[in-house]
């Protein structure tokens, strides 16, 4: 059962952080596409729904005596809402299923800590999101939210929106990332997080559909038994954990599958291996939270990038919903 919460943006304008302003459509344009039916019809309840306003002017959100610019208070005020209403969902043994961008793990997972002391962390990204104030190349919020949830940047936030005890990077999978900037990089190689590579987890499809998608012709994950494959880099976090925090940017998936991002990144996942994925994680029963972010529809394909979504939310969601 999932409580629905839209990160909808303010428009874009001068007092907003949005960096292309399709994107502030891309929730409402998921639901006005179907989303609720096709949840209904993949035997998911969502009994509850809430709208949180991504990125509005908030006067006074970051308190008394803290100097934060615009930008700053903005992403306070939005994050401190969605840790909120994350928490009030779990409160009622739900599920929040949170659409936006990717800085609204921060709040999520913020959320999540509020009622579990361990929450591992399952990031689908084709980027790190690693980043830090200092080492960012771009001054984009929405590089640095893993980092945060590793206590490794935007401590102004964090401790804001009483995120306790950040997460210990053995307990976080980084699946499909393939574009890293040099930081990034060198942090993942010598951090303990388990990154899963986008062959690895398009290698992991169980035998209907490898069979279906490739007629018959190719054996399903045929490196299952590896340490290094993709399930035993998950299990290795998942198996362990007493909740799971599930976040997915949809420029995970190829661009020739989901065009309409703002970052399309090639070498990325099929869909059938993001729901092997999500299958895996699912019957663990430890799923508490889910997050699809960054689906943009002012980009190439959306009509059609819309449809797959919806059917995709829909599985992910009955997968993880036990």
């Amino acid at each position: 059962m999932y409580d629905l919460i839209l990160c909808e943006y303010a428009p874009p304008n001068k007092t907003t952080d949005v960096i292309d302003e399709c994107l502030s459509l891309g929730p409402r344009t998921l639901l006005n596409a179907g989303l609720l039916p096709a949840l209904s019809w993949a035997g998911v309840q969502v009994p509850d729904a809430a709208i949180i306003p991504w990125g509005f002017p908030s006067d006074g959100a970051a308190g008394a005596g803290t100097p934060l610019d615009g930008r700053k208070s903005r992403l306070l005020a939005s994050t401190k809402q969605l840790a909120e209403r994350t928490h009030y969902a779990v409160t009622q043994d739900h599920l929040p299923l949170t659409l936006g961008d990717c800085t609204a793990g921060v709040g999520v997972y913020a959320g999540l800590k509020q009622r579990w002391d361990d929450v591992t962390v399952v990031w689908v990204d084709a980027h790190c999101d690693l980043n830090t104030e200092e080492s960012t190349l771009t001054g984009y919020f929405g590089g640095m939210p893993l980092a945060a949830v590793l206590g490794e940047s935007l401590p102004w936030l964090t401790r804001a929106v009483g995120m306790r005890h950040p997460c210990d990077d053995d307990k976080v999978a980084l699946v499909g990332a393939r574009e890293f900037d040099p930081f990034e990089k060198d942090y993942l190689l010598n951090s303990g997080i388990a990154h899963v590579t986008p062959d690895e987890l398009n290698d992991w499809v169980a035998p209907s559909r490898s069979a279906a998608s490739a007629g018959g012709n190719k054996a399903a994950a045929a490196t299952v038994g590896s340490p290094s494959s993709a399930p035993a880099k998950v299990a290795r976090v998942v198996d362990s954990a007493e909740s799971v925090y599930l976040h997915i940017d949809v420029d995970s998936l190829d661009p020739s599958i989901m065009p309409s991002v703002t970052f399309p990144s090639p070498g990325g996942l099929r869909i059938d291996g993001l729901l092997a994925l999500a299958g895996a994680i699912g019957s663990s029963g430890k799923v508490r939270a889910i997050t699809i972010s960054s689906f943009n529809p002012g980009k190439p394909g959306a009509l059609e990038s819309a449809a797959k979504l919806v059917s995709l939310i829909a599985g992910i969601a009955a997968e993880c919903d036990r």
